[in-house]
């Protein structure tokens, strides 16, 4: 390969470039983009061949002073690197042309200036500096003579940088193309006329006003984009530039087109977009050499006739224009191509020259919801490839079903029409909701039997009738039949209300009458009505915003006088008027990121029309004439169908019967319906079928896009075997009647089923083998059932690996997620996204849970679901997603680090913008506003935190498919920005506490966590100031004693199963005078090492081959324990994988190998930590269930085995049980307790064999001893915690871990600041065993951890989190906050 000449090695984790490479000596071109580098070969000069060198998309901060010995580079390319200087000598690279040094549109590069060795590259003809924080190009930049293309778009951050366009650019005499877009330039330079090579300037995204008419200097230019500026009006003369081709002014402040633009005859592409033209000008007819005319979103109305003189126009752009009405004669348009007509609601059908356009490829008919037909001439358009008919849900013809699939089925609609006689049908159905017992099931009964039927039924019946899931009944009509939805009402099946949502449907709305008057009597008249019917209404016209009026069924009259019938009706209609216009009032009020508002809900925002229509308010009742109600009620839905009643090709009609008679099988497999119709291409007819709710086809979902769900009864009774509304009942009924069963090769008997079901129920945790064993009973295999219940947003998952996979159900757990908002001293980035208007359902809560974990979650992330939200742990960020249904807020957090602060600024808008996308694109007419918080605030713990709704640089984009996505503009560095503007206690603070960033720079890291340790310092400080500060050292420490170091522990730490999994809380170091002392007194101390205090070693044992148990819970044990051990500035041992699930010889191997590391001779410390099952005798389980002593641990960390840390000390932690006995006590009055099963760590029930003593005996001592007498023993310095006493379990929660760890990690967060570890575990011991002894705890057992404790000396082991000389020296000096100056 010696001879190779070109290498590609794009999208390759390399990591680190080999030296290899650097043999390749005739190498003239390397590509090495997007390969995680971050450094190059110390040997790249030797490459003297290379010409081209491709570096985009790496790591690489530096450029090596190697590369400048490449003396024949001819192209350079290191763009998205954040590069931040270059060699000195880099001007040797004499032959090179083309140089990118450009930043990314998501992290700014870090080039705060153009380096002066760049304009000694007299050879450079392209240079890119895009998206780098320069603000002024250097004077002698006008030496590259040679240069042809200059790009400098996006150089600017908070403040503003690049504002003008250099002076020195009109210098460069060979320049061809410059760019200097979205950056904040206001104005011109009076010269331009010296570039007179330049033929293409963009300017687009600027703050431009005005166009100087120097402009028109620019003899030679083609292109010009002034695109999104603030320009009212144009220069006349810029008429007079007939080499223009390309003129690009969408997003500016036109009113009128200026008339002198149309004498630009040269001129092939015009764009004159958002630009609020509200009339064009008559003799468009003279720009005859128009190829491109885009004039979309203007407001103009109507399309001049003088249009179809541009006989060379191929792409014309009238989107979202207020056209009314199309000229009747545009044949002129022959070579038109592209042509959008879309968001013109007023269009109701298209004029016959449409249809002439031979050439025409693609039309763009989107979102005109008036258009009711596209004619069968369509067929003549032989060019066309692209129809789009979007939100066109009005036409008829063809049915919407069928447009919106494209052109090919249109085609596909009119010839099958037109070979066979048509058959005619109702498309749409009848939606019927309602609260549970309205009687909404006895109503389809009563009208199908023509007769009443089941009108009235206790509500304590015995017999169980209520709809589960959903229904689908066929209802026959007059002429045909229509079907009819039935949606259960139990707030459990609301969830799968999202499978029938369709765009059109006629809404039947039962109310219970006798329950309205009540619950009016005990809420209040309003809330009922919300409760029984308005809140009903929003189910259907938050997703379907164009239905009509619904239809009112009022039931259970028969319980009321006729008196109260009349008051209870007229009362609920009375405020359902009021609350729809006290909705519509606030609406008016808000401000939205959406258009699509209540006011795009079609009837309810219609004040000239009531709610309910009179004559559609129907009655029922025992003492009423039902036969005659029932007669009126028909005949409204028979003449609400006949207006969707549409014709559909006979064969298609035969393809849907087809699958009806395959009525023994729960789906019908698509290739069954293919090969039975080979010519008919039923693909077309089947998503037909699927969008128009006939049946259920997922053509685009792996696993499900081979079967046809024809059998709706199948799907809710396998839905209704995970969800009832008679949940408890439901569990106990599977309990009574459980019979042990086998999961891939174990046996799951009813005390693990019972453990499954309670984790489920409250952790909405599920197990695959809880699911299998349910799932049954289900028609379906268990991958469709998995893949129908994800489609549908009820779970997310799997989790892990089969046996041992489980999923996340938000809806069925019944743990609340705490406000976590609030807490002070914690770094994070915070959104509420505000829903107004109409309340969305409360099981979209839960959907949007789903679509959270879907979008973050991955098997490296701890993810947890509860009922109000959930939580995803990422290193050391964690993800927060709490609802309250109530408030109608959406709260999303993330809690970080100040090194990860971009990555989770941008975090939080992709989850913001992954759910407001959901509610977008599923509840069209939902309200959306965004407030976004001010991280600074939330650090101090602030009640009322600065805050913005909807700021300048956050928006949305609308597409034509009515999808929504949420943007926002980043900022670069952290100079000092205003919190509280407009309030008397306004602060300057670091911009990324503020407004979305990028990526920090390790300079902006360190000066950002000195800001927020400054600042924790001044806010403890503040807290207990004294009016003279030489007693503050004093105030400080009798506030912390020993009373209130308890007293804290107390009241947090481990709580209940409703804590948080992940305990978040920021290291403080001390402000206690006698401790700061202690730092550096080796005679009371053990010295602590400056940076890095040691190294750390964690093994979790989580699973157990022997019995294929798995000690769930334990992950969460080894991420606090990590990420504590991290913020004591403690090495912890690689990744958590390789320390998991290891036999006992690799646990002492690793410990062997860990004692011979050099590193350690300068480290003040080391810890170990076990976690896993144990037995009597100190004696540990290893993954393969072999038993290992704690002594085998402790010798293998002596100075005979550990020199480097020998006369240090050593923290032993072990988390694992000492025996299987629970210590259950005695209550005071010496009743016995009742015992329970428990999730203890219990170890197994083999022998263990002779106990040892945890320091061994002075028998059978192997070693030999020493010749003289020793300096240090083998067993001192050490400090073993152990979680149980001997011969007791320790307590272990599935889901937040063990009570020791997390008490432990809690209390060493919370007091290591001043505490020693002695004293720490005193602290521990006694919380352990309070919270064990608690009434929600004390069934599983007590628990109390022990310890031992051989450090020498009568030292104390201090931790000093955050403490240094150097920092302590720094706080001592001024204890106030410093005001810091934030350089970029």
């Amino acid at each position: 390969m010696r001879a190779l000449k070109k290498l590609i090695l794009i999208n390759n984790p390399i990591r680190e470039a080999s030296e290899t490479i650097t043999t390749l000596s005739l190498l003239e071109e390397l590509d090495l983009s997007a390969c995680m580098i971050r450094r190059l070969p110390e040997k790249l000069g030797t490459m003297r061949a290379l010409k081209k060198l491709t570096l985009h998309n790496n790591l690489i901060r530096e450029v090596p002073e190697a590369i400048t010995a490449l003396s024949l580079l001819e192209e350079l390319d290191l763009s998205d690197c954040s590069i931040y200087q270059l060699p000195e000598k880099f001007d040797r690279l004499q032959r090179l042309k083309v140089l990118k040094i450009r930043g990314s549109r998501s992290q700014r590069g870090s080039l705060q200036s153009v380096p002066e060795v760049v304009t000694k590259l007299t050879s450079l003809e392209e240079l890119d500096l895009s998206y780098n924080q320069i603000n002024q190009l250097p004077d002698r930049f006008d030496k590259l003579q040679r240069l042809k293309v200059l790009k400098i778009t996006g150089c600017f951050c908070m403040h503003g940088l690049l504002q003008s366009l250099p002076e020195v650019v009109t210098k460069l005499t060979s320049l061809e193309e410059l760019d200097l877009s979205y950056n904040q330039i206001n104005w011109l330079p009076d010269r331009l006329d010296t570039m007179e090579s330049l033929r293409k300037l963009i300017l687009s995204g600027n703050h431009l006003r005005e166009v100087p008419e120097n402009i028109t200097a620019l003899s030679s230019l083609e292109e010009l984009d002034l695109s999104d500026n603030q320009i009212s009006q144009l220069p006349e003369k810029l008429s007079t530039m007939r080499s223009l081709r390309r003129l690009l002014l969408s997003g500016n402040l036109f009113r009128d087109v200026p008339d002198f633009i149309t004498a630009m005859s040269s001129l092939e592409e015009l764009n004159l977009s958002v630009c609020q033209i509200r009339q064009l000008p008559e003799k468009l007819d003279t720009m005859m050499s128009l190829r491109k005319l885009d004039l979309s979103f203007n407001p103009f109305g109507e399309v001049p006739e003088a249009i179809a003189a541009m006989s060379l126009l191929e792409e014309l752009d009238l989107q979202d224009c207020q056209i009314k009405q199309l000229p009747e004669k545009c044949h002129g348009l022959q070579n038109l191509k592209v042509l959008n007509l879309s968001n013109n609601d007023n269009i109701q059908s298209l004029p016959l020259w449409i249809y002439k356009l031979d050439k025409l490829a693609f039309l763009d008919l989107g979102w005109n919801t008036k258009l009711l037909k596209i004619e069968s001439a369509v067929l003549e358009m032989k060019s066309l490839v692209k129809l789009d008919c979007r939100g066109n849900d009005s036409l008829k013809e063809p049915p919407y079903s069928v447009c919106q699939q494209g052109i090919t089925a249109i085609r596909k609609f009119f010839i099958d029409l037109a070979a066979e006689k048509p058959v005619k049908l109702i498309e749409v159905p009848v939606a019927v909701i309602g609260s549970p017992l309205s009687g909404k099931t006895s109503l389809f009964k009563t009208l199908k039997a023509g007769k009443r039927v089941l009108t009235y039924r206790e509500k304590t019946s015995e017999q169980d009738e209520t709809t589960r899931v959903f229904q689908v009944k066929d209802l026959p009509l007059e002429t045909t039949q229509v079907k009819l939805f039935d949606y259960g009402g139990n707030q459990i099946y609301h969830h799968a209300y999202c499978i029938l949502s369709k765009e059109k449907c006629i809404p039947l709305i039962v109310v219970d009458l006798a329950d309205f008057a009540q619950r009016a009597q005990t809420e209040g008249p309003e809330q009922a009505c919300r409760n029984v019917c308005f809140d009903w209404l929003a189910h259907l016209y938050l997703a379907c915003p164009k239905l009509g009026s619904p239809i009112l069924v009022l039931t259970h009259t028969d319980e009321l006088t006729s008196d109260q019938v009349n008051q209870a009706r007229m009362d609920l209609l009375t405020e359902a008027e009021l609350i729809r216009q006290k909705l519509l009032e606030e609406e008016n009020k808000l401000e939205s990121l959406s258009p699509k508002t209540l006011n795009a809900i079609k009837h309810l925002s219609n004040r000239q029309l009531p709610l309910f229509n009179e004559g559609e308010i129907f009655e029922f009742g025992k003492d009423l004439d039902v036969t005659s109600n029932i007669k009126l009620l028909m005949k409204n839905l028979n003449s609400r169908c006949e207006d969707h009643i549409i014709e559909l090709p006979k064969l298609w009609h035969s393809v849907e019967l087809f699958i009806k008679q395959c009525s023994e099988q729960p789906y019908v497999e698509v290739s069954k319906v293919l090969n039975h119709f080979p010519d008919a291409d039923p693909l077309i007819v089947l998503r037909y079928m699927h969008n128009c709710g006939r049946l259920f086809f997922f053509e685009k979902i792996e696993g499900l896009s081979g079967y046809i769900f024809h059998r709706f009864g199948e799907i809710t009774s396998m839905i209704n075997l995970l969800f009832h509304h008679s949940s408890q009942k439901q569990w106990n009924d599977h309990l009574t009647k459980f019979a042990c069963f086998a999961h891939q090769g174990r046996v799951i008997d009813k005390l693990e089923y019972e453990a499954l079901v309670q984790r489920l129920l409250h952790n909405g945790i599920l197990a695959e083998a809880l699911l299998k064993n349910l799932l049954e009973a289900s028609s379906f295999s268990f991958a469709v059932s998995v893949g129908l219940l994800e489609s549908f947003l009820m779970m997310h998952g799997p989790f892990g690996k089969s046996p041992h996979a489980e999923f996340l159900v938000p809806s069925l757990a019944s743990e609340s997620l705490k406000d976590l908002f609030k807490i002070e001293g914690v770094l994070r980035v915070k959104v509420d996204i505000l829903l107004r208007g109409l309340s969305i359902p409360k099981y979209v809560h839960q959907q949007l849970s789903v679509t959270v974990l879907n979008l973050l979650s991955n098997p490296l992330h701890q993810s947890s679901a509860y009922k109000n939200g959930v939580t995803i742990r990422h290193g050391n960020s964690v993800t927060t997603v709490k609802h309250d249904f109530n408030k109608k807020v959406v709260s999303v957090q993330v809690a970080t680090t100040s090194r990860e602060l971009g990555t989770s600024w941008q975090r939080l808008i992709n989850v913001a913008d992954a759910i407001i996308q959901q509610l977008s694109q599923s509840w069209k007419a939902c309200h959306v506003a965004v407030r976004i918080y001010c991280s600074h605030c939330m650090f101090r713990g602030d009640q009322e935190p600065d805050s913005q709704v909807n700021p300048k640089w956050l928006y949305c984009l609308y597409e034509a498919s009515g999808k929504t996505a949420l943007k926002v503009s980043t900022f670069s560095g952290i100079e000092p920005v205003v919190c509280k503007e407009h309030s008397t206690s306004s602060t300057q603070v670091p911009t990324p506490l503020k407004f979305p960033c990028f990526q920090l720079t390790d300079n902006e890291v360190a000066a950002l966590d000195e800001y927020l340790s400054n600042l924790e310092l001044f806010q403890s400080s503040s807290a207990r100031a004294m009016s003279n500060v030489e007693h503050m050292d004093q105030a400080q420490s009798s506030a912390i004693d020993e009373d209130s170091d308890l007293s804290d522990v107390e009241q947090e730490g481990y709580c209940d199963e409703k804590t948080e999994k992940q305990i978040i809380i920021r290291l403080i170091p001390t402000t206690k005078r006698h401790v700061k002392d202690l730092y550096s007194n080796e005679n009371e101390i053990y010295k602590m090492s400056e940076g890095i205090k040691g190294r750390a070693l964690i093994f979790n044992i989580k699973t157990f081959q022997h019995t294929g148990e798995t000690r769930h819970g334990s992950e969460v044990d080894y991420a606090n324990l990590q990420r504590l051990l991290k913020d004591l500035k403690f090495d912890v041992a690689k990744t958590e994988t390789e320390h998991t699930d290891l036999s006992r010889e690799e646990i002492l191997k690793k410990i062997e190998k860990e004692t011979k590391r050099e590193e350690h001779h300068k480290l003040g410390m080391f810890v170990l930590i076990i976690m896993s099952h144990g037995t009597d005798g100190d004696m540990i389980l290893d993954h393969h269930g072999e038993q290992f002593s704690l002594v085998s641990i402790r010798d293998s960390l002596s100075p005979q085995r550990f020199p480097a840390m020998a006369g240090k000390p050593k923290l032993i932690i072990v988390q694992a049980c000492s025996g299987g006995l629970s210590d259950y006590g005695v209550s005071h009055n010496l009743s016995a307790r009742h015992t329970a099963s428990s999730s203890a760590d219990l170890g197994s029930t083999a022998a263990s064999g002779p106990k040892q003593s945890l320091f061994g005996t002075d028998s059978k001592n192997e070693l030999r001893p020493p010749l003289n007498p020793p300096t240090v023993l083998n067993v001192d310095d050490f400090c073993i915690m152990k979680a149980s006493s001997e011969s007791y379990t320790s307590t272990r929660s599935h889901t937040h871990g063990s009570f020791f760890i997390r008490i432990l990690v809690y209390t060493f967060y919370k007091h290591a600041c001043h505490r020693d570890v002695e004293s720490l575990f005193k602290i521990i011991q006694e919380r352990v065993r309070q919270v064990s002894l608690c009434d929600s705890n004390y069934l599983l057992g007590g628990n109390v951890p022990t310890s031992i404790c051989t450090f020498t000396r009568r030292r104390k082991l201090f931790l000093f989190p955050g403490y240094s000389k150097r920092t302590f020296k720094a706080s001592d000096d001024n204890p106030k906050i410093k005001k810091l100056k934030y350089t970029c």
